[in-house]
């Protein structure tokens, strides 16, 4: 019985183990793909900014406005910087949700350690009351 306990200490570990690893991995994949999305995202939001910014000069200079006036450089400079922060925004959002991600992936890995640690601690304690059992079982009963 005391080697069955100790077995099973140790198999319960392993699994808590082997299933936060598991976790970790799977953690650590949605992190990276929630940076991919972003940097993806932030591409298009380019794109996008620059087909609206093109559109918008077309616009002004087709209503007579001189697009090198300062004006009309100021405003699209000011498109340009807020489309820029857009994308990086939307970048930053991706590296935070990857940080956390890792992050998680870290901490579920370390609980998977210190099972496998408990698992061997729980083990040692029930090996060591079989010891004790049996050396009292024979001191008595000798």
């Amino acid at each position: 019985s005391t080697m069955l306990e100790a077995g099973g200490a140790i198999a319960q570990g392993i699994s808590d183990n082997s299933t936060a690893k598991q976790q970790a991995r799977g953690l650590k994949m949605e992190g990276a793909a929630a940076y991919a999305a972003a940097n993806i995202e932030s591409s298009r939001v380019r794109e996008v900014g620059q087909a609206i910014e093109g559109s918008n000069k077309v616009a002004l200079a087709d209503s007579g406005v001189d697009m090198n006036s300062a004006s009309a450089l100021d405003i699209a400079r000011k498109n340009a910087r807020d489309n820029e922060l857009d994308a990086l925004m939307t970048m930053h959002q991706g590296s935070l949700t990857k940080w956390s991600k890792d992050n998680q992936a870290r901490q579920v890995k370390y609980q998977g350690k210190m099972a496998l640690i408990n698992g061997g601690i729980k083990a040692a304690a029930a090996i060591s009351k079989g010891v004790e059992k049996a050396a009292t079982a024979g001191v008595g009963g000798g």
